[in-house]
């Protein structure tokens, strides 16, 4: 059993608003997009794609925490996210700007 989820767009921090989940495997999928997010803006990041690197850091293996802290950074700073296409065909790049996330009342 792989961990629940790790929160790689933690309220209240800066990022860039993908929570991600391991499957059965030991890979990293996006499960949800902060809505408003800066990936969700993007249009470029949907849930189910598989995540490769951030910022040229291999992600597969890492603890919620250590992925956390490379998602997190200053407001308005880069960051290079590497994912697999949905249909695992190409990895996109996508570079995206942090940025304060706050929580919507549901």
């Amino acid at each position: 059993a792989g961990s629940p989820a790790a929160a790689a767009g933690v309220w209240g921090k800066c990022s860039v608003g993908i929570m991600v989940r391991k499957d059965t495997k030991g890979t990293l999928k996006v499960r949800d997009l902060a809505e408003g997010g800066p990936a969700a803006r993007s249009g470029q990041v949907a849930v189910g794609m598989q995540l490769v690197s951030v910022d040229g850091v291999l992600v597969k293996g890492l603890h919620n925490r250590q992925l956390a802290a490379l998602f997190q950074g200053p407001a308005d700073s880069g960051v290079t996210v590497r994912l697999l296409s949905l249909d695992g065909e190409k990895e996109v790049e996508v570079s995206l700007i942090r940025e304060p996330l706050v929580a919507r009342d549901t």
